[in-house]
């Protein structure tokens, strides 16, 4: 039941049918399950088959699919109800650590109770210093933002 409206609201991002499956299946298990663990995700097994080849199947979603960040900012935008006074934006640079390499990541995110919903981002360059931002970056992200709201 999860999956079919799972399925349903997703078919706004305009992935081929098997595509999308493969996405709501992952996002099933991740709620279920509550990691991103690919190991762990491929044992829910809703397919029938084997859980390597779930776990397969899911290294070859990240592996080839390509989704469109502005449809994505737009899916996310129509499911959060919008305030009277208009959106609160929140920029915000983050870095995760991916064994000794470092990722710096700007975002922009709408602000929900409280929370920031990330809706645009730029994975910044290694040569960023220290993973800071400059106008250019900031910028980009900006622009993006533009092309989901009115101003």
């Amino acid at each position: 039941m999860l999956n079919n409206h799972l399925l349903s609201e997703l078919s706004s991002l305009n992935l081929n049918l098997a595509r999308l499956k493969c996405l709501t299946l992952l996002l099933a298990s991740m709620l279920r399950h509550r990691t991103v663990n690919l190991t762990i995700l491929a044992t829910e097994n809703l397919t029938g088959a084997k859980n390597e080849s779930c776990y397969r199947r899911f290294q070859n979603f990240f592996l080839h699919t390509t989704l469109c960040l502005i449809s994505v900012g737009h899916f996310i935008l129509a499911k959060i109800p919008k305030p009277k006074e208009g959106w609160t934006l929140s920029m915000d640079r983050t870095n995760w650590k991916y064994g000794k390499r470092h990722i710096n990541i700007l975002t922009v995110g709408v602000i929900v109770n409280q929370i920031a919903i990330p809706i645009v981002w730029k994975v910044l360059p290694q040569k960023t210093k220290r993973g800071n931002s400059n106008t250019s970056h900031r910028i980009t992200v900006l622009n993006k933002v533009l092309r989901l709201m009115k101003a």
